[in-house]
């Protein structure tokens, strides 16, 4: 399914039930059905192009909806459904049998749950009581009559496109935790989730790691064709991750419509429309071009859209990308392929392989912006102190002192799980859609490996070679293929940045910041943007100096938060 509203009867009784149902219209998404069970009032909505049946219903005290992307045993439907209420135990489950991002309620003998993906990439969100439950962060804010603005999570998302650590700008409405499934009757009690095989062994040859690893990934690509066969589409660039999940694909014979995302004479197009063309791939280019510009109307109209579609806070917020490119994407297949998370299998934030703290990943990753736009809401140790507890309660960390494995644990369950989780969890109201490789069955193998082979990308360009030697050979945007030795400069440039003390990396990032000027897009320019803000003063302005931004994401961002500060406040 699409999106869904659990709600409690006296939640009801405050009259906005209505405007809350009146955002999954907005959404076109389509009401399938509404269960009623003791208090509770359960809608549920179909997939915005596929209108596709995730419910296995009996009577209203036994029934399984399931929202987003749900494979049990390997398999998608209604046999796999039946299933999974059969075999289900709030107590017993095991998570390794499960694939995909998902929100699942099941009502069993009258007891009823909910719960998402052990990683938790699809989002959940609740009020405070837990009295209701939505994938729709907009519904869930029409349901709380009195709203309060969190300070915190309003920078967050303004720097990082995201919220951390299961909160979110309004205090009243937190992201319900992966860890767990919750027992919402008859009473709330929660039971920690169980998850059987992980993948213990560490520092093994770098060939032995590959050798299993890949079999992991075919293995996995493999139930993919089963189930949806060549209906699948999937980003493609000049880079790592989107060939590493290519080369996967065919080499378990599926051939997926591929897109980008670029200008007609950028590296990514080049090489993404070469291999389409050499392996006879449908291929999509998005970009946008002033000579097809939106007029002002046409653009308030894309943005009340987009603002529905996104469910207002995507990681580039409102004012970024002028092309429906997810709803036409998802017209084109059943489901939608991200291979974003294939960083795993790189030392993406540039790490010595040892023992380091989280603050030190704070000044490698999250040192980067310029506190200068701020205004004096913000504190700067307060806001970092409360970044990093956010990360080890998350990731489970009691110790100052981390070792690698932990370390990279940071990546998939706190970067991934917020960031990546906003987009896959939207992306599933269109169709079917996943990020493959923040699976637990890669992440936690991966978190094992040690920093050291993946330097450089070798580990990654060895991955793609083992399973499609063919789609390595094709050229990168780094000026080298991945199936021969990486170039020396490519090496000498990781070392740099891996020996590069923690106190100077965000001094590098002022000074190459300082080098930029905001490029605003026409549809940033003042005749466009006083179509769409009903007030021209801005709540925004108690928390940053908008003349100061030199980054279009971060402008976007800031104009995405007024936006829906206007509309809710």
């Amino acid at each position: 399914m699409g999106g869904f509203l659990l709600i409690k009867d006296r939640q009801k009784q405050s009259g906005l039930i209505e405007d809350t149902l009146e955002i999954f219209h907005k959404k076109n998404l389509r009401l399938n059905k509404k269960i009623t069970f003791k208090d509770y009032s359960l809608y549920v909505f179909y997939k915005r192009s596929h209108e596709i049946e995730n419910i296995y219903y009996l009577d209203e005290n036994n029934f399984l909806i399931v929202v987003g992307t749900f494979i049990y045993n390997g398999e998608v439907g209604t046999n796999s459904l039946k299933e999974f209420f059969t075999n289900f135990s709030d107590k017993t489950i095991d998570f390794s049998k499960l694939l995909g991002h998902y929100c699942v309620i099941i009502n069993k003998n009258a007891q009823m749950c909910i719960f998402n993906d052990y990683e938790g990439i699809y989002h959940i969100y609740s009020n405070i009581d837990k009295s209701c439950f939505s994938n729709s962060f907009l519904a869930l804010s029409k349901v709380i009559p009195q709203k309060t603005l969190s300070v915190q999570e309003i920078y967050e998302y303004l720097f990082y496109g995201t919220f951390y650590g299961d909160k979110t700008i309004l205090k009243e409405i937190n992201l319900l935790s992966n860890k767990e499934i919750c027992k919402i009757f008859p009473q709330n009690v929660n039971h920690t989730k169980k998850y059987s095989s992980f993948w213990e062994t560490c520092d093994l040859t770098p060939d032995s790691n590959i050798e299993k690893v890949s079999r992991n990934i075919i293995e996995y690509f493999r139930s993919l064709r089963d189930n949806f066969q060549n209906n699948i589409i999937m980003g493609l660039s000049g880079g790592f991750d989107s060939r590493l999940m290519l080369a996967s694909l065919l080499a378990n014979d599926i051939k997926p419509k591929v897109y980008v995302s670029g200008e007609e004479n950028s590296l990514d197009y080049n090489i993404s429309k070469m291999i389409s063309e050499n392996e006879n791939l449908d291929f999509t280019n998005y970009r946008e071009s002033l000579e097809n510009k939106l007029a002002t109307e046409e653009f308030r109209e894309f943005i009340i859209d987009k603002f529905f579609n996104i469910d207002c806070f995507g990681n580039s917020g409102l004012f970024s990308f002028v092309i429906n490119m997810d709803f036409l994407n998802s017209q084109k297949a059943l489901l939608n392929l991200n291979g974003g998370a294939g960083e795993i299998y790189r030392n993406l934030w540039y790490l010595k392989d040892k023992n380091l703290t989280v603050n030190n990943i704070l000044k490698s990753v999250y040192y980067n912006f310029d506190i200068k736009i701020c205004s004096n809401h913000f504190d700067r140790s307060t806001f970092f102190q409360t970044l990093e507890d956010k990360i080890k309660f998350i990731c489970d960390i009691r110790d100052e002192n981390l070792n690698p494995t932990v370390i990279q644990s940071v990546y998939p369950s706190f970067e991934l799980k917020y960031f990546a989780g906003k987009v896959i969890s939207y992306l599933n109201q269109y169709s079917y859609s996943l990020l493959p490789f923040s699976e637990v069955r890669f992440t936690r193998e991966s978190n094992r490996i040690p920093l050291k082979y993946k330097e450089a990308g070798i580990f990654e360009a060895a991955l793609i070679n083992k399973i499609n030697p063919k789609i390595a050979s094709y050229i990168s945007v780094y000026g080298h293929n991945f199936s021969d030795e990486i170039k020396l400069r490519h090496k000498l440039y990781d070392i740099f940045l891996i020996n590069t003390p923690f106190f100077i990396r965000p001094i590098l990032w002022k000074i190459k910041s300082k080098m930029k000027a905001l490029d605003k897009p026409y549809y940033l320019s003042k005749q466009y943007l006083k179509s769409i803000f009903e007030s021209e003063e801005f709540i925004m302005k108690k928390y940053v100096k908008l003349n100061l931004i030199k980054d279009t994401a971060t402008y976007s961002r800031a104009l995405t938060l007024e936006y829906f500060m206007q509309k809710f406040f």
